[in-house]
């Protein structure tokens, strides 16, 4: 229809059959001097065998009602400089592949063409593959405002450029939705409003592809999320809004980019040396994260257990364990963090922290397998929280070098038990930090113990910087249940607070029975012993 000049047709009743036999398939707009346009409403029906709507001319294809059954494909804007518009009002559009801008199927389609299908309500059903920018140097564009669209497989920028806008409706994808496929193709969806779900979606999918993602609302469904799947390939994810949930999320070359009011959900997150996770805004839920690096500027991160390169610069971070590998970054002291099973810093480990800078560990005990004194430096502009209830007793790994200071020997700067519910914490020396064989302390340079915590020095030595003999040794009260004790004592020995002038720093452990006490109480014994003659 269109050959070589102009044709429509309205088509609201009955229906048109295409027999695959002089007419191979269903054509507007023929040639290039060519204009061919097509209404289907009503009860109309077509059945064909393939439809072209701009072969190299220009074809339109409106579509208020009614069924527009093909057997094989649809492309719209085959070849030449044509164009092809489709749009979809009411009724059902059924195919099996579908090419919006050029054929990928005929090699020999170089086309500058440009095609353009909106739906705003109906069903539309592609069995097999839709095709948004099929050939080389095609642009093509898919509008989904409402109505449903089911596809087995989705590539927005296949040789061609593809834009993919979905403002709302339901779009559901059987296998994989890609966002640049071929070499040099770029593949564009914006998600404003509506579902989408597939079972995977990758973001710039292959050699020298570029895929772009911006989600300003709606929800994305899928079961993984590759963003620059390979290392010639870019691929970034830009999320103002709306809600995400994946199975996992995997970063190679490119990054994922969260704000506004917008919530992930997912299982797993990681990343490669070229790509990184950032959440400057809205909400974050994941089980794990073990390998990459996320940067986090605003927003609530829950997860738990997080083993990744860490920057924090604001908001919320939740962790039941977190294993800092590589660079734990705290850049404000307003970003709050809290840790409810376990914080431990590896070999690898290296702490920046400004001042002010705080931990709330809510149930959980640090560990340390550090033996870099100079990588765990800001401990010094740290302050460690200990809130875990009555009932939970937190492990603290001591690693300084007696006597060593408070200079590049792992010490706090401020250690404080107690704040929303009690705390209760025990020094421990599992790890041989140091490499001597010899006993670790914990330097701290202030430290206070809320009513009803307590720390036990588990016959470990605490130096607190300055004079504070006098507060320590309240905290110590008398016998061995005050706020500051040690559960190894033995019959003859106490805990005591001694001030060190030379080297201001007030230094609390355990000590023998003094000798005087000690004769004291043999002379009283004796003195009993004769009075019992």
């Amino acid at each position: 229809m269109g050959l070589v000049g102009g044709g429509a047709v309205v088509h609201t009743a009955g229906t048109f059959t295409v027999h695959n036999v002089s007419v191979p398939a269903f054509v507007l707009g023929r040639t290039e001097a060519a204009n061919g346009a097509y209404e289907l409403g009503g009860s109309g029906r077509i059945l064909a065998p393939a439809e072209y709507v701009g072969y190299s001319g220009t074809g339109e294809f409106y579509q208020y009602g009614g069924t527009n059954a093909i057997a094989g494909n649809l492309c719209l804007a085959y070849g030449g400089v044509g164009s092809g518009t489709y749009y979809l009002g009411q009724g059902l559009l059924e195919t099996v592949n579908e090419y919006i801008g050029g054929d990928p199927e005929d090699d020999d389609c170089l086309t500058s063409c440009t095609a353009e299908l909106s739906q705003d309500a109906g069903t539309h059903l592609v069995h097999e593959a839709l095709v948004v920018g099929a050939s080389f140097f095609s642009v093509g564009t898919f509008n989904l405002n409402d109505g449903t669209l089911g596809a087995g497989g989705v590539i927005v920028g296949n040789y061609g450029t593809g834009y993919f806008n979905q403002n709302g409706g339901r779009h559901t994808v059987a296998g994989q939705l890609l966002l640049g496929n071929e070499t040099s193709s770029e593949g564009t969806y914006s998600l404003s409003g509506g579902e989408l779900e597939t079972n995977q979606t990758r973001v710039g999918s292959r050699f020298l592809t570029r895929g772009v993602f911006k989600q300003t609302g709606g929800t994305h469904t899928t079961g993984g999320l590759e963003v620059g799947r390979q290392s010639s390939s870019s691929g970034s994810y830009v999320m103002t809004g709306g809600q995400l949930a994946v199975g996992w999320i995997s970063i190679g070359r490119g990054w994922f980019a969260q704000s506004g009011d917008s919530c992930v959900t997912a299982e797993s997150i990681s990343s490669s040396m070229f790509g990184h996770y950032e959440i400057a805004g809205g909400e974050l839920i994941l089980d794990h994260a073990w390998e990459g690096a996320i940067s986090q500027k605003g927003g609530t991160v829950t997860v738990a257990d997080l083993a990744t390169t860490y920057a924090i610069h604001g908001g919320s971070l939740i962790a039941g364990r977190f294993r800092a590998r590589g660079e734990f970054t705290i850049a404000s002291p307003e970003a709050g963090i809290t840790i409810t099973e376990g914080l431990s810093f590896g070999g690898s480990t290296e702490l920046t922290a400004v001042p002010g800078s705080c931990i709330h560990m809510a149930g959980a005990s640090l560990s340390s397998t550090s033996h870099h004194a100079p990588n765990l430096h800001d401990l010094v502009n740290l302050e460690m929280v200990f809130e875990g209830g009555v009932n939970v007793v937190s492990t603290f790994e001591v690693a300084g070098a007696e006597g060593g200071g408070f200079v590049g020997n792992f010490a706090l700067g401020r250690l404080t038990l107690g704040n929303s519910d009690v705390g209760r914490v025990q020094l421990v020396d599992l790890s041989d930090n140091l490499e001597d064989g010899e006993s670790e302390c914990l330097f701290v340079l202030a430290m206070e113990i809320g009513v009803g915590s307590s720390l036990d020095l588990n016959a470990l030595t605490l130096y607190v910087d300055g004079d504070v003999e006098v507060i320590l040794d309240t905290y110590i009260g008398g016998g061995n249940n005050g706020r500051l004790l040690d559960s190894t004592l033995a019959g003859a020995q106490y805990l005591d607070a001694v001030y060190d002038s030379a080297n201001d720093w007030t230094t609390v452990k355990v000590i023998p029975e003094p000798a005087a006490a000690a004769l004291l109480s043999l002379g009283m014994l004796a003195m009993i012993c004769r009075r019992k003659r």
